[in-house]
């Protein structure tokens, strides 16, 4: 070899790591030797042996740490659990021939790290789907109007949602639909007592990665309301049983590319109550009000399939609390119609980042990654139209909407009572 010669070891998703790899085979003898030694490695450093006759390279772990090649504290956590796998796992392999390149590591980290299983659950627990209902149906279907003791309704809603992310997490968006009915009955000349059953369809997917999450949600509960002169007291419990469908991309850039995906069961209950003062005049009501609702979620574990990569999740708990201060009106529009809106402001306390447990299949790692974060602080609004169809029924419609630190989320929903 001329003096001053340069060994450019071009990345291979196949050449093998750890081990000798003979390059040149010289009958005659080897003279001469590589002044410098180049390979496009984010994680592996060539070492050149000579002998008499030959010259071979061996791939070995360089001292860049997997941790200090990447920014957020998700991919981190990743990178830290991959850094103690044994070198003979199928995902250390893969992970330590990515490409020199900062996106590429961090793009092959993030997409190891399951965060969007973190993100799903908080399309859960902020959905208070039923209870949510429950509500506007009440608002919709104002006492005074009533025909007779015991009605009998249907709701349908859609509520599309987007979570922004941030420094750890990606964006997330959701579609939230669903049909929900109920059966209440008056007691006395004030109150309601009632019963309800939803059918929840939520659909959760991240833009950047493709991950996906189909939520099929269950729902039962039970509600009330009284009023005493111009105080007004509503509340509702809903028990929720998901079934939850999720496919994930594992994207390490130029070594591998999987789709994984998991099924598994939660759980969730919710408790709200709200309490209003209703200040009347001739033809309107004006009722400030506070509110508070609490989640209770419970997520069984499970295991991903469908590549080296998948993960064992663990099985959590998780709480999300809320509490809204606002005012709403209602305006009588003759005989047959009213108007009602709704402002306000949402506060968040608890889970606002779910945070989840995890390892990969197999191996006795462990770390832990958190989802997008919910808004602390919301404004809140509805505006809805109430209609009397007939002498005994009752038609409502409302938009409703959420917006506030990075959180939107904007919909409607169509109600139909009978009374008798």
């Amino acid at each position: 070899m001329a003096p001053g010669s340069t060994l450019v070891l071009v990345r291979a998703a196949d050449l093998p790591l750890f081990t000798e790899i003979p390059v040149i085979n010289a009958a005659g003898g080897l003279t001469g030797q590589f002044t410098n030694v180049f390979s496009d490695y984010a994680f592996i450093d060539p070492n050149v042996s000579t002998s008499a006759t030959g010259l071979s390279v061996s791939l070995g772990r360089n001292t860049v740490g997997m941790v200090d090649a990447v920014t957020t504290p998700n991919q981190q956590s990743t990178a830290a659990a991959v850094d103690g796998l044994s070198i003979n796992s199928p995902v250390y392999q893969a992970v330590v021939r990515l490409p020199d390149d900062p996106q590429a590591v961090a793009t092959a980290f993030a997409s190891l790290s399951g965060e969007s299983h973190a993100s799903t659950a908080t399309a859960m627990l902020d959905s208070r789907f039923l209870n949510s209902g429950i509500g506007s149906h009440l608002r919709g279907d104002s006492q005074d109007t009533r025909i007779g003791d015991t009605t009998v309704w249907i709701t349908g809603r859609s509520l599309p949602n987007r979570v922004d992310g941030d420094a750890n997490a990606i964006s997330v968006r959701r579609e939230d639909n669903g049909i929900m009915a109920g059966a209440e009955r008056r007691i006395g000349e004030r109150s309601v007592f009632g019963v309800a059953v939803g059918s929840q369809d939520i659909e959760s997917w991240s833009r950047e990665w493709g991950d996906r999450a189909d939520i099929d949600g269950t729902h039962v509960g039970v509600y009330g309301q009284a009023d005493w002169s111009a105080f007004s007291l509503q509340g509702a419990v809903d028990y929720a049983d998901y079934s939850v469908d999720g496919t994930r991309r594992v994207m390490l850039p130029g070594v591998l590319e999987e789709r994984l995906s998991s099924e598994y069961d939660a759980t969730a209950v919710t408790v709200s109550l709200e309490a209003s003062w209703n200040l009347r005049t001739a033809n309107a009501v004006y009722s400030p009000f506070i509110a508070a609702d609490y989640t209770h979620l419970k997520t069984d574990g499970f295991v991903e399939r469908g590549g080296i990569a998948g993960l064992s999740v663990d099985s959590a708990k998780d709480e999300f609390t809320t509490s809204t201060l606002g005012v709403r009106g209602r305006w009588e529009l003759g005989q047959q119609a009213a108007l009602y809106a709704s402002v306000g402001w949402r506060h968040a306390f608890g889970d606002r980042a779910v945070q989840r447990s995890a390892g990969f299949i197999g191996t006795d790692s462990e770390f832990s990654v958190q989802s997008v974060t919910l808004a602390k602080n919301a404004a809140i609004g509805e505006l809805g139209v109430s209609l009397i169809t007939s002498p005994n029924s009752r038609m409502s419609l409302s938009l409703q909407g959420l917006d506030g630190d990075g959180q939107t989320a904007y919909g409607g929903q169509v109600t139909w009572g009978w009374s008798f």
